[in-house]
């Protein structure tokens, strides 16, 4: 959505296949962008997605069909958009790591073997789903503007929400799954107070787990700590009223939310999981999911979070604000676009790929 929200859209638009059969968080803004919303849910989805992408296949409209994708197992949706009519299909990695590696690793063998075009997040999504494969690197770059830090911002939001300068704010983005270990974010608070440091956590996310963690939050009695936010519209406000972002999930590809923490000046604590390359601003410390919760409190607790730099120019160097970046990945998808695809192999000589 940051890319389409910053791409032409008179010259490349997007439409959605999702896998939901209800209203989600985007539908509004790519329906306004002038996307189509097509969705599938249930037991029977590959069923009814092969129809979806059979009937799109024949209007003749669409250039490609990108698939973004965690892991390998996706090769079925591959398979399905090649017997469907798509003659371009773009596998997009967005991870480093899965769950269920040996059928990933089954899958990506098979993925491998079909013609695709190879999109990723960063040098290990690269290598996890392709191999030894070059990719094209599509940076998670952000809009600096609302994002970079505003004091005004700072103090609207913490008077909003009646945080005390004195207080030590953290933060964390991101759903409420498992892959985000929001329990070790628990062991953290549970440290703090063991320490008499004035505390509080702000969640802004939602997901299937949203409930159980308020009760476990609940349960080992930081829940007067810990402010459950759900979806906002805008995280970046948010991120202001932060002092420390913290990210200590089993796994990621190349997280736009630790680049969006460090837009805003934060420090951020992050699992050893994470790619070292989402390190841009020196402002990131990373630390292994293995240790307590009283490991991290100490990071937390020996840093200096007064400070709060631009790092606006420095993050745009890397290829991080998406006003730039939308216009060079348009530039990749016209190319893609044209008939006789001849140049497509060209877009892996570019400098951004590994």
């Amino acid at each position: 959505m940051n890319y389409h929200k910053n791409i032409d859209t008179s010259l490349v638009q997007f439409d959605y296949l999702v896998f939901s059969d209800s209203e989600d968080f985007y539908d509004k803004d790519a329906l306004a962008l002038g996307a189509n919303i097509f969705r599938v849910s249930g037991k029977h989805r590959f069923a009814q997605g092969f129809r979806i992408l059979k009937k799109l296949s024949k209007s003749k409209e669409y250039s490609a069909i990108e698939i973004h994708t965690e892991n390998a197992h996706s090769v079925i949706w591959v398979l399905l958009s090649y017997l469907a009519g798509f003659k371009k299909v773009i596998v997009h990695s967005h991870s480093t790591k899965n769950i269920k590696m040996f059928q990933h690793r089954v899958s990506k063998l098979f993925l491998n073997l079909f013609p695709i075009i190879r999109f990723s997040c960063g040098k290990q999504a690269t290598s996890f789903m392709f191999g030894k494969r070059k990719a094209f690197v599509v940076n998670n770059a952000i809009d600096l503007d609302r994002y970079s830090f505003d004091s005004k911002k700072r103090a609207a939001i913490r008077n909003d929400l009646n945080l005390k300068e004195d207080t030590i704010v953290l933060g964390h983005v991101g759903r409420f799954i498992e892959l985000k270990n929001h329990s070790l974010l628990f062991e953290v608070c549970k440290s703090l107070e063991g320490k008499g440091v004035k505390y509080k956590l702000l969640l802004l996310g939602d997901g299937e787990l949203f409930d159980l963690k308020k009760e476990e939050a609940k349960k080992i009695g930081i829940e007067n700590n810990v402010i459950f936010l759900g979806n906002v519209n805008n995280v970046g406000d948010y991120l202001q009223g932060m002092d420390v972002f913290l990210l200590p999930s089993y796994y990621e590809g190349f997280p736009t939310v630790a680049v969006e923490a460090q837009a805003a000046g934060l420090r951020c604590l992050l699992s050893d999981t994470i790619t070292k390359d989402v390190n841009i601003t020196g402002n990131v410390d990373f630390i292994s999911i293995k240790e307590p919760g009283e490991l991290w409190a100490k990071a937390i607790c020996d840093k200096d979070l007064s400070v709060r730099d631009n790092w606006c120019k420095v993050l745009t160097e890397k290829g991080l604000n998406i006003k730039e970046e939308a216009k060079k990945l348009e530039q990749v998808y016209l190319t893609i676009g044209r008939k006789n695809g001849k140049n497509i192999k060209n877009i892996y000589n570019s400098d951004r790929h590994y």
